[in-house]
Order: structure tokens, then C-alpha cells, then sequence
């Protein structure tokens, strides 16, 4: 009987053994090797890290298994260093354990399938450099449930994000031209709004969403395709803003005639297709009032049913509506008691062939817009395109501080910086009150200062907290700049004071997200590059030879930088208005 207890002992501890131990097919696999020329990967058995590094180009395995293909159920993080050029196709494709992604903004190219049934994927940060998400890249990520696209992408290939059922959310950026054939159908996306950059909505694109409620199309999109919105079950409305769109000729292409609305222009291809197919129509002809300039007409009822979804059960009539200025580009509805046309005040000529105009509205808050050549633009929008200057800007400011509580009371300039307790609140006034000012607000009421930040915008802070210098050659080797776009200079001036080397040698990304590392990187240029006290920093996210390390470290060493937490740096991350205007506050404000 004790032999029998004693084998029984054995067999169990051999057999927990086993349970425990790799297979055997992964005890005999390599952990590491070569994956392109010159690129070499690594897997840390124990931490479940795969490490792509080296300068090479990424293989492709369309037509056989990737080098980690033994090991993939190890895998749950994906680290690619600073360096590599892509992603291969069908990298990791099918890779179900892996929960985490690192893509450095050196990758320009992220293949077909590269990502596709990665079921634990649960966020990706696509880089600035990306032109176009190939066909099925992230397919069938069915926990997906962030993904940024950023400026700069013109493609959505066809099955991009297919069958990515917990995608609750996504922003199609207004450079993209094309979305592909079933781009984004069976996703969990509850509103989707299509820019006027999109030449293409592709057959079947958001078809199967059964929380898709609201879809817009804006104007300039040209083609809608077969069954775009088919089975959307749930689709209330479709708002076709382009009187002339092509709308694919058949019954499912904009959802259910039995439950989906569809909103247009009267006369519009929207209105025909909804007559064609038994569709509630609701026409967006502007009902003329008298001394409404007509030439804006069209484009406050464009504003109107961007936003009117906000309030469902509200009447054209009921609505007084104007663009605010520059509040986060944002339309405003003012609800009012009744209709009532405001008559336009040309309160201040800027000689920039138009005026600027004042709304007066139920809130008492001043709304400010640029008429321009027939076109009603925000002043935000006027200085982006060079018609204003900060000098305009500034007697906008002057002439209408009056009418704002407490101008001169620096608490009372932004609404949302009240509170002197918030890091930004001294950097955001040091830099507004400072000459030249170095930042604007969103508006004459808010500041932003959650907002990200672009990289034009964070160089034109820089230039003008250097005194705005004139540059000694206005030319650059960026292809990407817009003439006579507020950040030239300011570009120029930073490329000839070795500020910044662009993503690329002919890009700069003006529009660009600006990352933590790199508006530390440009402080620590414009000082003149100097040696950091002490290259140890407290952070462990920072990566060892990266464009940044030096920066970060400097930056820790003059005290202005924390992190976001003791550890966590994020050099990667989105700096926001506030973090910007902080750095530049510590380095400066000395």
C-alpha cells in the first residue's frame, strides 16, 4: 500500500511538471534570430516580450510562417525599436495572446494581415508616419477597443478593421481619401463621421454594425458604394452634406428604409435616393430670413445638423445658430425661445478684404468670425491660413477685453483655467502675457488646455518665445508646408538653428501630433544640445539610444520635467496645450 502511495506521489509531481513545462516543439525553438536584413528579434521567454530591432526592412510571410510562429503563444508584448522602417505582412498575424503593441514613429508601412486575430489587442497607436492601414492589418481584433489614426493616413484598406467587435470609437482624420471595401463593418462603432477629403466610401465599409445610431457624410465626399450601411440595424440617421455624392442605386445602401433617416439638401442626390427607396427624408433647405447674408446660408445649416443630433426633438425654427470662434473648431447651438435673426455688426475692419463680425447670443458670450471673399471663417481659422497676423489678433483682443469680466484679472481670461492649483495655470498666463505672446487661446473664452498639440504649433511657440526671428532662408527640404502658413517661419527658424530635423528628410508633419519627446527634444536643441547632469532618469518607459534620451534626461535635470507618474515618462504620448506651455514655462521663465 505505501508503494502504491508513493508511485501515485510520483506520477502526480511528474505530471504537475508537465503542465507547467513549454511544449516540447517550444523548448527545441529558437528565441531569437533574423527577421529582414539587417533586423534581428528576440523573445524573452519569461517576461512574454517579443524585441524587433535593427534598421532593415521587416520580412513579409504571405506564404509561410513568421520566425515566432512556435513561440507565438508566449508572445504578449510587441516592442519595435526606434529605427525599424515597417511591419511585415502577416507579422503577427493571428498572435492571440499578445495584449500590447509598440510602434516607434520610424515605421512608415504596416502590412496586410500584419495584426489580423490578435483577440487580447486592446489598443493601438498608429505612428505619424503611416500614409495607409492595408487590408486586414488589424482584422479580427475582436477586443479592440482604441485605435488612433493620425493625419497623414489616405487609405483605410479593405477588412482594415473588420470584426474588431469591442471598437466603440473611431476619428477618420480629413486627409483620408479612401475607405475600402468592408473597411469597418462589423464593428461595435456607435457614430461615424466621413470628412470631405474622402473621395471613396467603399461597398459593404460599415456594413453589420449593429451599434452604429448616426452616420454623417461631409460635403465633398464623392461616391458612397453598394450596401456601405447595410444591416446597420440600429442606424437612426444618415446626413449626406454633398448635394451631388453618388450614392450606389440599391435599397440597403444607406441602412433600412423602414428605420433610417436620411437628411440632405433639397434637390440633393440624398433626397432622390430617399424617394427612390421609401426613406424618411428631412430636407435641409434653408428657410430665408430677411438681412441673412445668403452667401451663409448654407453653411450654418451645415452646422446645424452636425450638431443637432445633440438635441433630437428641437425644430430648425427653434435654433439660432453661429461658429464660434475657434472654441476647439467646434459649431454652437443657442437655443432659442423663439427665431430670431441677429443683424451683423461689422464691428472691426482688419484690412484682410473682409471684416470681423460680432453675434451677439443668449449667453451674452461674443462670438467672433472672419467674412472673407463669401466665406464665413473662424478668426482661428483665418490666422491658420495666413489672412490674420498676431498683430490683428492681438487688437481683436484689445478692442473686445472690455466686454469680458476681469480682462485685466489674468484668473478671469479662460474659463477652463480657473483653478490656480493646476500645474498649467501660471505657464498659460506667463506665455499669454508674454511679448510677443507666445499662445493664443481657442477662443476669447477657453484656452484648451487638455488639447493636443501639433508639432507646427509647438515650433511657432518656440519661435515666437525666441522673439520671432526672422529666419535667414525662408526655403526648407519639407515638401509638407503650406505657403504662407503661420508656422513657415517658424519652421524655417528652427531647421536653421538644428531645432528639428523633420519625421523625414522632405517632412516636417506641420499638422502632426506633437509627442512628449519630442517637445522636450526641441527645448534641448534650442539650448544648444547641452550635456545632461546626470544621464539616469527615473523613468522606465524610456528607451536606451532614443532621439530623446539625452533631452529627457536634461529636462529632469533642470526641473522641468516630472513624468506623468514617478516611473512613466511617455515620450510617445500626445502632448496637450497645458504640458507644452508648462516646458516651455520651467525652461524659460527662469
Amino acid at each position: 500500500m505505501r508503494n502504491i502511495r508513493k508511485w501515485l506521489s510520483v506520477l502526480l509531481i511528474l505530471a504537475m511538471t508537465l503542465t507547467v513545462l513549454p511544449p516540447a516543439s517550444t523548448l527545441a525553438a529558437e528565441t531569437s534570430g533574423s527577421c529582414g536584413y539587417p533586423l534581428e528579434w528576440e523573445l524573452d521567454l519569461d517576461r512574454g516580450e517579443l524585441t524587433i530591432s535593427g534598421t532593415g526592412r521587416m520580412d513579409s510571410w504571405s506564404l509561410g510562417p513568421n520566425p515566432w510562429y512556435e513561440l507565438q503563444e508566449w508572445v504578449r508584448k510587441v516592442t519595435i525599436a526606434d529605427g525599424v522602417p515597417n511591419i511585415g505582412d502577416y507579422a503577427f498575424a493571428f498572435c492571440e495572446h499578445i495584449e500590447d503593441i509598440d510602434i516607434p514613429g520610424s515605421v512608415q508601412e504596416i502590412g496586410e494581415h500584419a495584426f489580423a486575430g490578435c483577440v487580447s489587442l486592446k489598443t493601438v497607436s498608429i505612428p505619424a508616419g503611416i500614409t495607409e492601414i492595408e487590408p486586414s492589418a488589424f482584422s479580427e481584433c475582436s477586443s479592440l477597443k482604441s485605435v488612433s489614426i493620425p493625419a497623414g493616413v489616405e487609405t483605410i484598406g479593405q477588412f482594415a478593421f473588420t470584426s474588431c467587435d469591442s471598437l466603440k470609437e473611431v476619428a477618420v482624420p480629413d486627409t483620408v481619401k479612401t475607405i475600402g471595401p468592408y473597411a469597418l463593418s462589423y464593428c461595435g462603432v456607435t457614430e461615424i463621421r466621413v470628412p470631405g477629403s474622402v473621395e471613396s466610401i467603399g461597398h459593404y465599409a460599415f456594413s453589420n454594425d449593429h451599434a452604429l445610431r448616426y452616420a454623417e457624410v461631409a460635403d465633398g465626399v464623392g461616391e458612397i458604394r453598394e450596401s456601405a450601411f447595410f444591416n446597420c440595424e440600429n442606424l437612426e440617421k444618415v446626413t449626406i452634406l454633398d448635394r451631388d455624392c453618388g450614392i450606389y442605386d440599391k435599397a440597403d445602401t444607406l441602412g433600412d428604409p423602414a428605420k433610417t433617416i436620411i437628411r440632405g439638401y433639397k434637390g440633393s442626390t440624398a433626397e432622390t435616393y430617399a424617394n427612390r427607396y421609401g426613406y424618411k427624408f428631412e430636407s435641409m433647405q434653408f428657410v430665408d430670413k430677411p438681412g441673412f447674408p445668403a452667401a451663409v446660408q448654407e453653411q450654418i445649416w451645415t452646422a446645424y445638423y452636425e450638431t443637432i443630433r445633440e438635441y433630437p426633438d428641437i425644430q430648425p425654427e427653434d435654433v439660432f445658430i453661429s461658429r464660434h470662434y475657434g472654441c476647439f473648431n467646434g459649431w454652437h447651438v443657442v437655443l432659442m425661445e423663439n427665431w430670431r435673426m441677429v443683424k451683423l455688426d461689422a464691428i472691426l475692419d482688419l484690412d484682410i478684404g473682409g471684416f470681423v463680425f460680432r453675434f451677439p447670443s443668449i449667453s451674452d458670450r461674443e462670438l467672433f468670425l472672419a467674412w472673407k471673399d463669401g466665406q464665413l471663417l473662424t478668426v482661428t481659422d483665418a490666422y491658420d491660413q495666413g489672412l490674420l497676423t498676431d498683430g490683428d489678433i492681438s487688437e481683436l483682443y484689445r478692442a473686445f477685453g472690455g466686454n469680458k469680466p476681469g480682462y485685466d484679472d489674468q484668473a478671469s481670461y479662460f474659463i477652463d483655467v480657473l483653478d490656480p492649483t493646476k500645474y498649467y495655470y501660471d505657464a498659460v498666463y506667463w506665455a499669454y502675457n508674454s511679448e510677443p505672446r507666445i499662445v493664443f487661446g481657442m477662443d476669447m473664452n477657453y484656452f484648451g488646455p487638455d488639447g493636443a498639440c501639433t508639432r507646427g504649433h509647438v515650433v511657432t511657440f518656440l519661435w515666437r518665445a525666441a522673439g520671432c526671428p526672422e529666419p535667414e532662408n525662408a526655403e526648407t527640404p519639407f515638401k509638407d508646408l503650406k505657403k504662407g502658413a503661420f508656422y513657415e517661419k517658424a519652421v524655417a527658424w528652427a531647421v536653421e538653428n538644428n531645432i528639428t530635423n523633420g519625421l523625414s528628410s522632405e517632412k516636417f508633419g506641420p499638422d502632426a501630433t506633437c509627442t512628449r519627446g519630442q517637445i522636450v527634444t526641441f527645448l534641448w536643441r534650442a539650448a544648444g544640445c547641452p550635456e545632461p547632469k546626470n544621464t539616469e532618469t527615473p523613468f522606465k518607459d524610456l528607451k536606451k539610444d532614443a532621439f530623446y534620451e539625452k533631452a529627457v534626461a536634461w529636462a529632469v535635470g533642470n526641473e522641468i520635467t516630472n513624468g506623468l507618474k514617478p516611473t512613466v515618462f511617455e515620450p510617445d504620448g500626445t502632448c496637450t496645450r497645458g504640458q507644452v506651455v508648462t516646458f516651455l514655462y520651467r525652461d524659460l521663465a527662469k
